[in-house]
């Protein structure tokens, strides 16, 4: 995050402030798949801001051979707000069958602290100086890994997995969660038995 994402943004985020809501989810049975959470997360996301960057998505450790987990985190940043939000999709507590569920949210508003507020104080006036952290930034930002919305299903990655050897019906404790690669490849990944099978996350 840089500290011309602060100072241009300033004004966007508005009465943007830290918080955290729980809330039910209604006409929802779980266990659910990966789009099938984001879609209800996608609501809450889209209220606070139409843009947004998809950081990361995972399962819970009960995530079973069609796919579905009953709870699913997913991470935003927006960054007309210079915010991330943290996004759980999850069974309600007192619901002992876990059919039921809730939309945890979170969001953390950056701001500079110390040394780099004071900075920023005096870069609000230096039109030389903001243009250089502008081009920092902007660098900053394209190393930033961002998701596609329209990923791969849950259930299909499951099955492109199990292809390569996952079993998911051995009652081992596995999540499936989403990865940039160093090569900048956005995979789904699992690991079992320290071992980490990868399947593309999407087909772009």
């Amino acid at each position: 995050m840089g500290l011309f994402d602060f100072i241009s943004n300033r004004r966007k985020r508005g009465s943007l402030q830290n918080f955290e809501t729980v809330e039910a989810v209604e006409s929802t049975i779980a266990p659910l798949t990966a789009q099938q959470a984001m879609a209800i997360a996608d609501k809450k996301i889209r209220a606070i801001d139409t843009t947004f960057h998809l950081a990361y998505i995972g399962s819970s450790e009960d995530i079973n051979h069609e796919g579905r987990a009953s709870s699913w985190e997913i991470q935003v940043f927006f960054p007309n707000r210079s915010a991330n939000g943290e996004f759980i999709v999850e069974p309600l507590p007192d619901d002992p069958d876990l059919h039921h569920l809730q939309l945890r949210s979170r969001i953390t508003v950056d701001e500079p602290k110390g040394i780099a507020s004071e900075l920023l104080r005096r870069l609000e006036k230096n039109r030389k100086g903001l243009e250089y952290v502008r081009a920092q930034w902007k660098k900053s930002e394209r190393s930033r890994p961002i998701l596609p919305t329209d990923f791969i299903d849950s259930p299909e990655a499951v099955r492109f997995l199990a292809g390569s050897g996952v079993n998911w019906t051995s009652g081992s404790s596995s999540t499936l969660t989403s990865r940039v690669l160093p090569s900048g490849e956005a995979v789904w990944s699992t690991v079992v038995h320290n071992r980490e099978f990868c399947t593309p996350f999407s087909l772009k």
